[in-house]
């Protein structure tokens, strides 16, 4: 639990993007390619990751950071139970270590090789 690997960036529809909070895809890309659209965009990623994983009942899942850097494309391993707690929770999101230094995010929690953190 909690590695972290560094590689190609989650992949992106060329013409949606999915809503924030609900998953519910809306219309074209964000013209701004905005912070929020990139991490509304991977968090639907990592639900289709989980989804996929859950049928083999897995105890941990690798998911992307949920971070909405440009050019992340660092991936964690999380217990899936905390994973569906993070997902079930509004404005939280599942960031690599050091990936939270934005003003716009509350710390919630720490991990080995990950962290937990609100959108305020």
């Amino acid at each position: 639990m909690g590695d972290t690997t560094h590689n190609e960036a989650p992949p992106e529809p060329d013409d949606a993007v999915v809503g924030e909070r609900t998953g519910a895809r809306v219309g074209a890309p964000a013209a701004n390619g905005s912070s929020v659209g990139r991490q509304a965009l991977r968090r639907e990623v990592n639900r289709r990751v989980r989804d996929a994983a859950a049928s083999a009942e897995p105890a941990s899942v690798e998911i992307f950071c949920e971070c909405g850097r440009r050019l992340c494309a660092d991936r964690l391993r999380i217990d899936l139970d905390l994973y569906e707690q993070v997902v079930n929770t509004p404005g939280r999101y599942v960031v690599t270590t050091h990936h939270d230094n934005t003003p716009s995010q509350l710390l919630i929690s720490r991990h080995h090789g990950f962290l937990v953190v609100e959108r305020v």
